[in-house]
This record gives structure tokens, sequence and C-alpha cells, in this order.
């Protein structure tokens, strides 16, 4: 299965990526690697094989994918290194498409997880207050109930802001 999701990714990295079946599998890569190494490696490794640098999503999941090896990874200066790679790349995304959700979504989430100490806690009201205003319109089910679950949990949210994000899953 696993040669499979690469097989397809690289495929992928020739045409063009607009089809929300493959976002949504791209989504759940990333996810199931969340707090497994060998997962997360391989997910870097389908990630690099991407050269496509004009679309912003796949940007900002590139960066993610350094994110999680700074996460995962125990050396401090390998921490370090992913860590700006992924935040530079998920700054570019955000440039390209500063509308997309999805992407300003993965910039908050990392902001408002990442140590005070590296400083990367700009755009955390920006972020929040994009995501307040365009989650009641996103279409994308899988995304909605991904933004909701991490809101409700959030503490950059007050409970007034947490009401909006309440809602039956679909």
């Amino acid at each position: 299965m696993r040669h499979f999701i690469l097989v397809l990714f690289i495929l992928l990295n020739q045409i063009s990526f607009a089809n929300s079946a493959d976002k949504i599998q791209l989504r759940s890569q990333y996810y199931k690697s969340l707090n497994d190494k060998k997962l997360a490696d391989d997910f870097m490794k389908i990630m690099e094989s991407f050269t496509v640098e004009s679309d912003a999503l796949l940007i900002a999941y590139k960066g993610m994918s350094y994110m999680l090896e700074a996460k995962l990874s125990y050396n401090p200066y390998a921490k370090f290194a992913y860590f700006t790679r992924g935040k530079n790349l998920l700054e570019d995304a955000v440039e390209k498409n500063p509308w997309n959700i999805e992407v300003r979504f993965m910039r908050f989430c990392i902001q408002t997880k990442a140590p005070q100490f590296l400083g990367y806690s700009n755009e955390i009201e920006l972020d929040k207050s994009f995501l307040l205003g365009q989650w009641q319109k996103l279409g994308d089910i899988d995304l909605k109930n991904k933004i909701a679950e991490f809101m409700l949990k959030s503490n950059f949210c007050n409970n007034t802001e947490k009401s909006i994000f309440k809602w039956t899953k679909k």
C-alpha cells in the first residue's frame, strides 16, 4: 500500500493538484505521520519528490513535512534546521495564496504549538480571525472537521469563538 501511495504522489507531481480527493489523501497521510517517525520520514520523502512550487497547498505540506521532522528529531541542530526550512515554506505558501484556508490553518497550528523562544507567533491572531471568518463557508467537510476539532481544543480561542466551530459533522 505504501508503494502505491508513493507512486500516486509522484504521478500527482507531474499533473495539476486540483482534485479534492488527492488533497484529502495528502492530508490523511500527513495526519497519519504526526506521531510516527517512520511515517513522517516517508511523508517527507514523498513531499521532497514534488517540484511544483506554484501550488500553495503543496508548498505548505512540504513545509509541514519539515515541521514533522523537527518535532520527531532528537538532535537540537537538526530540529532547528528542519523548523526553519518548514517555516520558510509555510510563509511562502501563505504569500502565494493568502486566501487558502488550509494553508492558513497549518500556519495557525504551527504558530500556536511552536515554543516561544523560536519567535514564530506573529500571525496567530490574523490567522485565527481568517479561520473564524472563512470556516462556515468551507465546503471541504474533511478539512472543516479537522479545523473544528483543533480550534475547539485550542487555548487561543475563547468560548465565544469556540462556539462558532461547534457543529454536527456530516
